[in-house]
């Protein structure tokens, strides 16, 4: 018999590693900044992970989640859960003064 696979609304499968996830979580430049808590649910969805980044996030970090990823064949063991990091900028411009501050703030 043939198992097809139903695309996953969250996860897919890396294509590095088979038995690996990805998915993207975005966040706002305020939390990108300053350090945030990400909260995720499992594949299963049964459980709460969290994704601390208390240095602030880059644009594409990537932080790995041991043992979150498909089961491995034959095997108790897991692969792992790639979680990819977009910035999502305010939508608004800021004001001459609110640039200025910003600058002064991050010594540019």
């Amino acid at each position: 018999f043939v198992i097809k696979e139903k695309p996953h609304p969250r996860f897919k499968r890396d294509p590095t590693n088979n038995n690996n996830l990805t998915t993207t979580v975005h966040v706002p430049l305020v939390d990108a900044l300053c350090g945030t808590t990400v909260q995720l649910k499992s594949l299963d969805g049964k459980r709460d992970l969290a994704v601390v980044c208390h240095r602030g996030i880059k644009p594409d970090t990537v932080r790995i989640i041991a043992n979150e990823g498909m089961p491995l064949k034959g095997s108790s063991q897991r692969g792992d859960l790639k979680v990819t990091f977009a910035i999502d900028f305010p939508r608004q411009e800021l004001s001459e003064t609110e640039k200025v501050q910003l600058r002064a703030l991050l010594g540019a």
